[in-house]
C-alpha cells in the first residue's frame, strides 16, 4: 500500500515538485500494471531531480533497499521512468515537452513549497508522456 503524499513529503522532508512528480508516477504505474512491479529511472544526478526517486519509492514500493528500483545517470533531454510488471508489461513515462523549464520557472518564483502545492494541482497527462508495452 502506498504512503499518501503528506506521508512521503515527512520521509522526504519537503513537499517540492520533483518529489510529487515522482509520486505521480508511482501511483500511475500502480494504477496501470499493478503491484509486484520494478522501476528503471533515468535523471540527472543531482538535486532536485533525485527527488523523484523518494516519491517514486513512497508510492510504488519499488524501493532501493528491496532492490526494485534502478538509477541511471542521464541529463534533462533523456529523463525517463520505466515500470515492468511481472508479466511483462512496460509503461514509459517521461516528462511532456517544455514541462522541465516550466518546473524551474515555478521554483524560482514560488520556491521549493509552493512549486510543490502547484504540481499537486496538475493532472497526471499534463506530466507525463506514457507508452504501454504489453
Amino acid at each position: 500500500m502506498p504512503l499518501t503524499l503528506e506521508e512521503a513529503t515527512r520521509f522526504h522532508g519537503h513537499k517540492g515538485p520533483w518529489l510529487v512528480i515522482g509520486y505521480k508516477a508511482g501511483l500511475r504505474a500502480l494504477e496501470v500494471l499493478g503491484s509486484g512491479i520494478r522501476c528503471s529511472v533515468r535523471l540527472p544526478p543531482s538535486t532536485p531531480y533525485t527527488c523523484l526517486v523518494d516519491g517514486i519509492q513512497c508510492s510504488s514500493g519499488c524501493t532501493l533497499g528491496k532492490g526494485l528500483i534502478e538509477v541511471l545517470e542521464g541529463d534533462e533531454n533523456s529523463m525517463l521512468i520505466v515500470f515492468r510488471s511481472g508479466d511483462g508489461k512496460t509503461l514509459e513515462l517521461k516528462p511532456r515537452r517544455g514541462f522541465i523549464d516550466t518546473v524551474k520557472k515555478l521554483l524560482n518564483s514560488l520556491g521549493v513549497e509552493g512549486a510543490g502545492e502547484v504540481v499537486e494541482r496538475w493532472s497526471y497527462d499534463q506530466i507525463f508522456e506514457e507508452r504501454l508495452y504489453p
